[in-house]
């Protein structure tokens, strides 16, 4: 009869452990779940993250690129191909020793001529330019 008693007991015991055991169990692949879960949300953000960023370093190049065809070019750098449309800026010396830039949007007005001698214009000289880019259309 001991015996029998012992064996219950130990019995409830093994039970109340198995039941232990499967809590965590269950408890340990139910996290498992949740984790995977978690892990595709953050996959699919990487994602996300991953095509924003080559959207946003493409408009950066594209960005560089109109920046560098709107960019005051020095002459001694290179100078402009022939018949195209320019900006230029030239660098006026006075009578008077000053110095002076003037930006001129038509290169045929840079001839000597155009300015009246009361200007007291000693030298100029092309110093930069940008080419002129028109609308498409245009």
């Amino acid at each position: 009869m001991k015996k029998m008693k012992k064996m219950k007991k130990m019995k409830k015991k093994t039970n109340k452990k198995m039941n232990n055991t499967e809590k965590i169990c269950c408890a340990a692949i139910k996290r498992i779940e949740e984790l995977r879960a978690e892990n595709e949300k953050l996959k699919e953000k990487a994602n996300e993250f991953a095509r924003k960023t080559i959207e946003l370093a493409d408009d950066l190049i594209k960005s560089e690129r109109q920046l560098e065809q709107h960019r005051w070019i020095p002459v001694s750098e290179r100078l402009p191909e022939d018949e195209i449309l320019i900006d230029v800026v030239i660098e006026i010396s006075l009578v008077s020793g000053k110095k002076c830039h003037r930006r001129i949007c038509d290169v045929l007005r840079a001839e000597k001529g155009v300015y009246p001698p009361s200007c007291n214009i000693i030298f100029w000289k092309y110093v930069n330019w940008k080419p002129i880019i028109l609308p498409k259309g245009e």
